[in-house]
Parts: C-alpha cells; structure tokens; sequence
C-alpha cells in the first residue's frame, strides 16, 4: 500500500550548489512544439492547418470555451505537422523556423492612458494571457470574470531555479509598465511578491 506524504509549508530539496549568473545566448531551433496540454484547463481549437506560414504571433489556436484566448507562434516559419492522438485530441503543432523571424505588429502602446478593455484586448491579442492563472485551481483566467485581486509572482521556489534579480536586469521599466497595465484589470490591488 502507497505512503501518504502531507506535507505543510512547502518542503526544502537538499540539492547541492546552485544556478550562476551566467546568460549563455539565445537558443535556436529550427524545429517547435506547442503542445495544448501545457495549457491547463483549456480545450484547444485549431487556427491553422499543416502548410501554412505562420509569423512569430500568429494564431494557432485557440480556447474553445473562450475564442478570444490564443496560443501564438513564437516564430515564424511553417506549420509542418499535426499531431494528434485518441478521440483526435490534439497532442501538438509543429512548426519550422524560415530565415529571419517575422512578427505581428501590435503597435506600442501607452499602459497609463490605456481603458482597461482596451489592455485586455492587447493581451489576448498578443497571446499572453495564457500567463494569467486563476486560483485556487491554477488554470487560464476567464477574460470575461474581473480579478478581485492581481497577484505577481516575482520569484520562483523551484530547485535550482535563476534569480529573477539576475533575468530582470536593467528591466525594471518594463516590469513597471506591466504592473501598470495589470493594474487596468481589476478595481482591487496588483501585489507583486519577491523573495
């Protein structure tokens, strides 16, 4: 019979050394992945089909409960395969980067003189609500419910995790902008919580 492990206020991994300050570079690959099931609580709605030419993002599915809700291209290139499992669930796209990277131009855009739909819009569009969780169960925020409260994680527990401090360098403006457009969101508090 399996051991019930109950486990409060977390549980430290005795883990020997730990991650350098070291920015090693861009990494490429030729060949990406989006696999919906990364996406928790989202049942995911093709927007493009093998063969087509994608930018970095463009559209390639989307939430079925909510259309608005994208999954994007990170790059540009093609869309070279499908693969899907039981009940044609859909288990990843595959695309393949061409040359140089493309992207949809989304303008830029002042946070503070932004309406709080119009920062929603933005969002989505861009593909990055996927970023947006909803607790207690942690899965993609419905666009449709205000938050009572926004909740910023600005560090990580993992093991081995980088240092925000040492990511974020010299970025504290675009940090600043994007509490500020999260502000526009709700009529509550952002809290943004480091360690």
């Amino acid at each position: 019979m399996a051991s019930r492990i109950k486990i409060k206020k977390g549980l430290d991994i005795p883990l020997m050394g730990e991650p350098q300050d070291i920015f090693l570079g861009e990494v490429k690959s030729d060949i990406l992945k989006i696999c919906p099931e990364d996406f928790t609580g989202v049942t995911p709605k093709l927007s493009v089909k093998v063969g087509d030419e994608v930018k970095a993002g463009t559209a390639l599915m989307y939430d079925r409960n909510h259309p608005s809700v994208k999954v994007v291209s990170p790059v540009s290139g093609v869309v070279t395969a499908i693969d899907r499992g039981e009940k044609r669930r859909i288990l990843n796209i595959t695309v393949e980067r061409k040359g140089v990277n493309e992207f949809v131009d989304y303008g830029i855009k002042n946070a503070l003189t932004m309406k709080a739909e119009e920062v929603k819009e933005y969002i989505l569009d861009a593909g990055l609500w996927f970023f947006i969780k909803q607790r207690p169960y942690d899965v993609v925020a419905n666009p449709d419910n205000e938050p009572r409260d926004i909740f910023v994680t600005g560090f990580s527990s993992a093991p081995l995790a980088p240092s925000y401090d040492f990511i974020l360098k010299d970025q504290e403006k675009d940090v600043l902008t994007g509490l500020d457009a999260l502000s526009k969101l709700t009529k509550g508090k952002v809290h943004l919580s480091v360690s």
